[in-house]
């Protein structure tokens, strides 16, 4: 906080200071960081991967306890940051089970297993196609929403989780939430990770704007 601190009186109220933050809300004092800065990017994804949970689930699921957006942005004003300036993140990829031995490579294993961490633009030739990165995967990998959480997964035919991920539906749901819950607004991790069409993007603007650009 001292850091804040030294880092506002000379920028003034002119300039932006945001701050990042942790979907958990803890480590900071926020009731004293608050005073310094302009908002708060609240990361609200890496919050659960398959098989056990989701990347990025609105609401607590019924399948898995990791937490949910609603949790981050409680512990987030419980913590001393209002709603309205809270941003909220968007993520555009997602996370499949982890494999020790290929943690940070985007690959396909022997038995067809996913990378660990996965762009939305890559998932789409999975369910296209069957193919990943090039590579026709061993197994059929099927689309399930979780209806309560508001995102999607895909599932392996024993229903089993293999990749927690948003889709354009999902992201849609995210924007509404921020539109209606009084937030300042939302973030994404990250552009390079969306398709060509730039589909989450469109999603999410028009959820918000009611416009897919915000330059018409």
């Amino acid at each position: 906080n001292l850091v804040l601190q030294d880092l506002r009186e000379p920028l003034g109220t002119s300039k932006i200071i945001s701050f990042a933050s942790s979907s958990s809300g803890k480590y900071v004092d926020w009731k004293t960081a608050i005073k310094y800065i302009d908002y708060v990017n609240v990361m609200t994804y890496d919050m659960g991967a398959a098989p056990n949970g989701h990347n990025s689930p609105l609401h607590k699921s019924s399948r898995f306890t990791h937490r949910s957006w609603d949790e981050a942005v409680d512990a987030h004003v419980k913590a001393g940051v209002p709603k309205n300036r809270q941003v909220m993140g968007v993520p555009f990829y997602g996370k499949a089970e982890k494999n020790p031995a290929d943690a940070d490579k985007v690959v396909v294993d022997s038995k067809g297993n996913l990378g660990y961490s996965i762009k939305y633009k890559d998932i789409v030739p999975v369910l296209q196609n069957g193919t990943y990165m090039g590579v026709t995967l061993n197994r059929k990998l099927t689309r399930v929403w979780d209806a309560k959480s508001k995102v999607p997964f895909l599932a392996d035919d024993t229903g089993r989780n293999c990749l927690s991920y948003d889709d354009p539906e999902s992201v849609a749901e995210k924007g509404k939430y921020v539109k209606d819950n009084g937030h300042l607004g939302a973030m994404f991790w990250e552009y390079r990770s969306d398709t060509d069409e730039h589909a989450l993007l469109k999603s999410l603007v028009k959820a918000i704007y009611g416009k897919e650009t915000v330059l018409q």
